[in-house]
């Protein structure tokens, strides 16, 4: 199964306009897969804390 989600940026310290993504992700990934992509997204690095949400 695939799951559609939508990614939001609700707030951030650089954050100048709206930030919502929608991705398709199997449901086979695990939550570190989920971190990496929505890293990716937002062209982050991986040098921060884990902190997701809803």
């Amino acid at each position: 199964m695939i799951w559609t989600l939508k990614i939001e940026c609700e707030w951030g310290r650089y954050l100048e306009e709206e930030c919502v993504r929608i991705i398709e992700i199997d449901e086979e990934s695990t939550l570190y897969d989920l971190h990496l992509i929505i890293l990716k997204l937002v062209k982050f690095d991986n040098d921060h804390l884990f902190e997701f949400f809803n």
